[in-house]
């Protein structure tokens, strides 16, 4: 169960970077018609316009944000049934 937890914690973060580098992208680094958006490999859109790559970024951040909050309050929040763990 704690592997599981961390693995998804994992993936929640990968998810979380992935979205930082798209707004970075978008904000730094846009050349021409758009740009191919990928996620953990595979191809998500290849031609994504300009408007449209924050909207992809608020919905890969808000994606990988269910994947982090459980472990980051866990761990913050340690009820009386945790000392015992």
């Amino acid at each position: 169960m704690k592997l599981f937890k961390i693995m998804l914690f994992m993936l929640g973060a990968c998810l979380i970077i992935k979205a930082g580098s798209l707004y970075w992208t978008y904000f730094n680094f846009f050349d021409g018609d758009g740009i191919g958006i990928y996620l953990l490999g595979l191809e998500i859109n290849d031609k994504v316009p300009i408007g449209y790559v924050p909207v992809y970024a608020t919905a890969i951040a808000l994606l990988g944000m269910p994947l982090i909050l459980p472990v980051i309050s866990k761990f913050f929040y340690k009820t009386h049934y945790d000392a015992g763990s």
